[in-house]
């Protein structure tokens, strides 16, 4: 019994270091890795009561988007590390969204009061599209198959 005693006293002494909240140093909960660049890359979620949203991230900060039916032009975004920020119609709708894996998760509002959550899944690379200006955002060929 006597060969235990030392023993507890280790496990009792770090035990509670194992077991503490608190990351070691360098090692700080809110760290995140440097996400890739969304740009070239379609994303597809759901914008409230609107429905379907589909993001295209284009070259030089342009959104290709589709929603309630229509596809527009009229947003812009920018990435900073792995937040991405878009802004629509001159910033009336504006969001803000952090890159998880193949998730885009956030919230938009716009100036009517409007508050949105979003959990958007990434469909992956734009399209290339062969003997067309564009592929459409609603999963069809450019020829509507």
């Amino acid at each position: 019994m006597k060969t235990l005693g030392p023993f507890a006293l280790l496990l009792a002494v770090v035990a509670p270091a194992a077991a503490a909240d608190d990351p070691p140093p360098g090692r700080e909960s809110g760290y995140q890795f440097d996400a890739a660049s969304v740009e070239g890359t379609e994303w597809r979620g759901e914008l409230g009561q609107h429905g379907p949203f589909v993001v295209r991230f284009e070259r030089g900060g342009v959104v290709r988007y589709s929603l309630v039916g229509a596809t527009l032009r009229d947003m812009n975004w920018r990435q900073e590390g792995g937040t991405v920020y878009l802004a629509a119609n001159n910033k009336y709708s504006e969001f803000r969204l952090t890159v998880r894996g193949d998730r885009l998760v956030g919230e938009g509002r716009n100036q009517g009061g409007e508050v949105w959550k979003l959990d958007m899944k990434s469909a992956g690379r734009i399209p290339k599209a062969q003997g067309v200006e564009r592929a459409p955002l609603d999963g069809r060929d450019a020829i509507g198959r």
